[in-house]
């Protein structure tokens, strides 16, 4: 039995997300587009470091793939405290992994976090932050997740904080001409 479009359940169903569409996907121009989204706050907090080597192509929704990469990239900036604008860094790398996967790191010179932040990080509304509703990252995880790979962070207190995004890389076309 089908919802009629007019069900309460139907349209909070249709307002969820909007459908995935996959399609193979180039890492950096995402990369790009999602740092262009975050320059502002970027701008007033830290200098960007970028080190983009050759990455494989992979599947997933772009859009999608973006709003994962801002919501890193958010957190990292927001750790760090403007007051220190002058001496902190953020880090993006991409680069193939050892089985030939792809490999985003975002690493920020900011507080770090405590072990039992850490380990809550990818929990639904969980947040350290006044005005954030702790779903970013969660989402984040859900979304690379669903895609076959891994969103992991590691931190240090007083040091910083590195997330890492791994994806897989794009299976090769039919055609045999490789991803894409």
């Amino acid at each position: 039995m089908s919802i009629p479009k007019t069900h309460p359940q139907a349209q909070e169903h249709d307002s969820r997300a909007p459908p995935e569409h996959r399609e193979t996907v180039e890492m950096v121009p995402v990369l790009e587009h999602a740092l262009g989204l975050v320059r502002g706050e970027l701008r007033h907090r830290a200098r960007l470091e970028k080190d983009f080597r050759p990455v494989p192509r992979v599947e997933g929704d772009e859009a999608r793939l973006v709003q994962v990469f801002v919501s890193v990239l958010l957190n990292a900036v927001q750790a760090m405290n403007e007051l220190d604008a002058p001496r902190n860094v953020l880090r993006v790398s991409a680069y193939t992994g050892p089985a030939g996967e792809a490999v985003v790191e975002v690493q920020d010179t900011g507080v770090g976090m405590p072990p039992e932040v850490l380990a809550r990080l990818f929990e639904p509304f969980f947040t350290t932050r006044p005005a954030s509703t702790g779903l970013g990252l969660s989402v984040s995880h859900a979304i690379v997740t669903s895609l076959g790979g891994t969103l992991r962070a590691e931190s240090r207190e007083g040091v910083g904080t590195t997330l890492t995004v791994v994806l897989p890389a794009a299976l090769p076309s039919p055609s045999g001409r490789g991803p894409g």
